[in-house]
Parts: structure tokens; sequence; C-alpha cells
């Protein structure tokens, strides 16, 4: 089988088969459950605000919330490699030997746990079809302003991280405590580089019903005429997005990057009780 064809069998098994997590992740993912139950037993029956930033409500959001958030983000992240390769533009994140990954807005880190997935699917499914497989070094960057989010997605990340090694799937894995857009991204792109600049993706989690209530109450405009005063731009009323896009550009004009994949995953319970 040429590899061509191995892709498609890979990407048809993935998308015919019911999603659920690998058996590794599985084992992982009962375990932090386990010791959140320990330490929260009300998660299993009170409400919580997913604005609610305490420790105890973030609980709840990782036990209720991070299997079908992680589906989402597998499904997302295989499609897209599938739409890829299908429109002849090859992969670019399968069988490459770096990636680097920015998730932005991370929470418990269903997106990275959801690429990491993927990655260790295909070596296995290389394995099984008799392939041999190689290393892949994999940098996640998580970017979140809830602290209490990222102990969990460093948490989840290390862990998981241990198990997908025994695959030859190498992981770094990074926190940044900040907000998006803003000098975070700023403070970001200074203190980190990626593994290699022919690819990078961005993670946008759950940022599309912030950045409108910013926009809405005139956060993001203001942000946005003040950086046009400092950059000594011509004063033009801000488009929705323009602050984002802008610092999305940084990614690719400060890393010097040849491709830059952006990659929007949301939820309808975004506002809601859990």
């Amino acid at each position: 089988m040429n590899y061509d064809a191995l892709l498609e069998s890979f990407f048809q098994s993935e998308l015919q088969n019911r999603l659920e997590f690998p058996e590794e992740l599985e084992n992982v993912y009962s375990a932090i459950v386990s010791i959140l139950r320990e330490e929260y037993p009300q998660i299993d029956t009170e409400s919580y605000n997913l604005d609610d930033e305490s420790s105890q409500s973030v609980a709840a959001q990782f036990y209720r919330l991070f299997p079908a958030h992680f589906y989402k983000a597998y499904y997302a992240l295989l499609c897209n490699e599938r739409e890829r390769f299908s429109n002849g533009k090859g992969t670019c994140l399968l069988h490459w030997p770096t990636i680097t990954v920015v998730d932005i807005g991370c929470g418990s880190g269903a997106v990275s746990v959801a690429l990491l997935s993927m990655l260790l699917r295909f070596q296995k499914f290389l394995i099984q079809s008799g392939y041999s497989v190689s290393a892949v070094d994999v940098k996640v960057i998580g970017m979140d302003p809830n602290r209490n989010a990222l102990i969990l997605y460093r948490g989840i990340v290390d862990s998981f991280s241990s198990v997908v090694l025994l695959n030859l799937i190498r992981v770094s894995a990074v926190v940044v405590i900040g907000e998006f857009p803003g000098i975070d991204t700023d403070l970001l792109l200074q203190s980190y580089q990626p593994l290699h600049r022919n690819y990078v993706l961005i993670a946008l989690s759950n940022v599309i019903r912030p950045l409108v209530y910013l926009y809405k109450k005139g956060t993001s405009r203001y942000k946005e005429l003040i950086g046009q005063r400092l950059r000594n731009e011509p004063s033009a009323e801000p488009a929705f997005g323009m602050p984002e896009a802008r610092d999305i550009q940084k990614f690719l004009d400060e890393w010097k990057l040849d491709q830059l994949g952006v990659l929007g995953i949301a939820t309808n319970y975004r506002g809601k009780d859990v």
C-alpha cells in the first residue's frame, strides 16, 4: 500500500468508527476524575457557570464537558487533515517530524490532547499496517487566563505525554497565563519559538462568544484605537475581529512562518450552567 492509500485508509477508519478515547487517554482521564471527585465530591451534583473560574467549577467542567470538547476537537482536526490531503495540499500534522500547536483558550486541554490522540492513533495504525514509525516531536503551548484551568491542562497533558512517548511521540508542553488578543500574545511570541517554521497551528477554543462580548461593550474597539495611535496609523473605526486578526498575523511575521493554520472550535454550552 502506498503512502496516499495508507493515509486515506486511516481517515476512513477513523471517520467511520465511533469516536471514543484511546485506551491510554481513558486511563489518564479516569485517574484525574477520581482525584477531583475526592477533592470536590459535589461536582457530581452541583451546577457551575462556565464563567466561574474557581477550582471547583473548573473541576466540574472537566468532569462533565471534557469528553464532548475532546470529540469535537478530534473530529475537527481529523477533517482538516483529510480536507488538505484530498485537495492535494498534503497533511500538515500527520507524518511530520515536528509539530507546534498554540492552544489559545486551552482550558483543561481538550484540543491539545485531541491532537496527541490523533498522532497516537496514526502511529499505532502504521504499526498495525506493517510500517515502521519515526519519532515525532510535538510542542504544545496552552494559553488561558484561568490559572485553575491551566493546572488541569498541565496535569492531563503531562500524564498523557508520558504514555504517548511509548509510541515515539515526544511532547514538550508549556502554559501561558494570559488573554487573547493583547500584550500577552506579544509576551508569548517573545518567550517561545516553534519547533519548525514550516507550519504552526493555532487553535482558538471558545473565544468567539467572549470576543463578541468585548466588541459589543467597546473594550476591543478601544484597544484597537489606542493601538492605531501608538503605531502612528490613521485613525479608523475598527471592524469586528481586527485586533484578533492582527495578533494572528503576528505569529506569521514574528516567528517567520511559511504556513499558519487557524482552527476555531466553539461550543453551545458557553455561558450556561453545567
